[in-house]
């Protein structure tokens, strides 16, 4: 069974929306797989709500 660390680290990603606005997304460091710069990518959105939603769920 997995626990999850007494001292958990979360990791803060500074993204901006479709008008240049930035906001925070808080994460725990264990889901991100790959961070990196991205373009906006049309479409996107979608699949990012489908994974967010999963690991909602999952923890």
């Amino acid at each position: 069974m997995y626990r999850r660390p007494s001292n958990p680290k979360t990791v803060n990603l500074m993204l901006h929306d479709a008008t240049d606005s930035p906001w925070q997304l808080r994460l725990s460091d264990d889901c991100l797989r790959f961070i990196g710069r991205y373009k906006r990518v049309e479409g996107f959105h979608v699949d990012a709500m489908m994974l967010f939603e999963g690991l909602r769920k999952s923890g």
